[in-house]
């Protein structure tokens, strides 16, 4: 899932007359812009004149507690 969104937001930027976009991502979806985002990843995103933000509500960044 998150290569296809950071797939997604390079061909969006390359038709945006300023290419700057804001992610936002709730709780499991905060987890996969963030993983898209990263510049370390496999498949990065090329197109490094892009103004990517990223703003996540509730993502479990620490992990889930897991109750027996």
């Amino acid at each position: 899932s998150s290569g296809k969104l950071a797939n997604a937001l390079a061909t969006l930027a390359r038709h945006l007359e300023t290419p700057r976009v804001t992610v936002i991502g709730h709780s499991m979806g905060g987890l996969i812009a963030r993983k898209a985002l990263v510049g370390e990843r496999a498949d990065p995103i090329r197109d490094e004149g892009i103004d990517l933000q990223l703003v996540t509500v509730s993502a479990p960044f620490s992990g889930i507690e897991r109750r027996a």
